[in-house]
């Protein structure tokens, strides 16, 4: 992979006081023949709370030299996602949102987790952002809901394999 360092991008994040960075780095892939440098998109901020502990995970990738690996990585915890998640649900309500809490919130069911953990930390997540822990999803606005559902295909197709259909009530 090759980093166009002369175009890395650095600046304030918009719409956001001092204390949010955002970086944004042209790469280019092995085999990619033309076209646009894609870029990651880094943003920093010193406003993000971390509630749950973090946790080590093994660094897993499908390369031929994974069996030499034994990084560990330190990453936010289901619940911090999860809770993280719903919290950016609730604040901005894009298909991706939904798409994430969805499929987060099947992986929680499948690990057997404390959903009185994750209510904690949710509080907590909401309550730095001023915003409230809704009862339910049937708080958001029906509005919101609306643009989620018409956004869903256009906004998501191009990152989702087999998309499913969304189906709001």
């Amino acid at each position: 992979m090759r980093i166009d360092i002369d175009n890395i991008e650095i600046s304030p994040f918009p719409d956001k006081a001092d204390r949010f960075i955002q970086i944004r780095v042209p790469y280019r892939r092995p085999l990619m023949q033309s076209g646009s440098w894609p870029r990651i998109k880094l943003d920093i901020t010193q406003e993000e709370i971390i509630v749950d502990q973090p946790v080590f995970l093994p660094l897993i990738h499908h390369y031929s030299d994974n069996v030499l690996c034994r990084a560990q990585v330190k990453c936010y915890s289901l619940y911090e996602i999860l809770a993280e998640k719903l919290r950016a649900l609730v604040e901005r309500t894009r298909p991706r949102d939904l798409y994430d809490v969805i499929h987060l919130a099947e992986l929680f069911k499948s690990q057997e987790l404390k959903i009185s953990l994750l209510h904690e930390v949710a509080i907590k997540k909401f309550k730095v952002k001023h915003l409230e822990f809704p009862q339910s999803l049937k708080e958001i606005p029906k509005k919101s809901i609306e643009e989620v559902v018409s956004d869903w295909y256009e906004m998501l197709s191009h990152q989702v394999k087999n998309l499913p259909e969304i189906g709001i009530t």
